[in-house]
């Protein structure tokens, strides 16, 4: 069952991002005054390279660092970790659980709303539907049922349902 909807998410994502843009070297990361070790590990792993040059090991070594990429950069190395997701033949679980993680409404009253609509005001229609596979292979992975008796209890899994308009039409 995962099998097919990672084929599908890997299909997917190469037409639903062809148009997004390169940030710019200056907005890869939201800090780049080289003060911070991870910050700089990040801008020398992503400077320069369009999402589709970034390979497994790269993503996965970047996994944690999400949150170092501007607003731009996030929109537009997405790509890169929902390939790695699709693709990655060992476990994926820590990159799936992060990368839903950054595209999970924050619970009410606990930060920003604002913040999070930003960060995700930048996908299109069709990008938007590739992240719904995404939790479709969340939900796979993670609870191995597509029964939402097994994953109503997971709230912040509920809140990207919610947000993203998701409905299990994936089989």
């Amino acid at each position: 069952m995962c099998d097919k909807i990672r084929k599908i998410l890997s299909e997917q994502v190469p037409s639903a991002f062809t148009t997004t843009e390169y940030p710019g070297d200056d907005n890869v990361v939201y800090d780049n005054s080289g003060r911070y070790s991870d910050v700089v590990e990040t801008f020398n792993s992503f400077k320069g390279k369009h999402w589709n040059q970034l390979t497994p090991d790269v993503v996965l070594l970047n996994t944690s660092h999400i949150p170092f990429l501007t607003i731009p950069a996030f929109c537009f190395y997405l790509p890169a970790y929902l390939l790695t997701i699709a693709t990655h033949t060992g476990n994926i679980d820590n990159l799936l659980n992060t990368t839903l993680y950054y595209l999970t409404p924050p619970e009410s009253g606990s930060q920003d709303p604002e913040s999070f609509l930003r960060k995700v005001e930048c996908f299109n229609t069709q990008q938007r539907e590739v992240i719904k596979t995404l939790i479709s292979l969340y939900i796979c992975v993670i609870y191995g049922s597509k029964n939402a008796q097994v994953y109503q209890t997971d709230s912040g899994l509920m809140r990207a349902i919610t947000f993203w308009g998701y409905n299990e039409t994936l089989d």
